[in-house]
């Protein structure tokens, strides 16, 4: 059986790797509680990006989740697996589009 303490040592410098990716890459990135839909974490790239503090991420997303904060207006299309390419260039116009929701069972 290995080492403990070289397994935690192996886990702590695995975890500081993840974190450091996570928070230099220059793309808005956040971790989510799928349950209780909460943000654990938010990188700097999305809070420059959307201007949100780490506090103001859950508190947006806890208003759409009770229904508060009507998201309908944002959305600008609905694609398929097969459409995410395209999405993903569209979104490139924000004068275009503004939120595309990918929906695997959609045609």
């Amino acid at each position: 059986m290995a080492d403990p303490e070289a397994l935690l040592a192996t886990l702590r410098h695995t975890e500081r790797a993840y974190r450091s990716l996570f928070e230099m890459t220059p793309l808005p990135v956040w971790v989510r509680d799928a349950e209780t839909m909460r943000f654990l974490e938010v990188n700097q790239a999305a809070r420059e990006a959307y201007g949100y503090t780490r506090e103001e991420f859950g508190a947006t997303l806890a208003h759409i989740a009770a229904g508060e904060l009507p998201v309908a207006p944002l959305i600008t299309a609905n694609v398929g697996i097969e459409g995410v390419a395209e999405a993903f260039e569209a979104l490139a116009s924000p004068e275009q589009h503004a939120k595309i929701l990918v929906e695997p069972w959609h045609a």
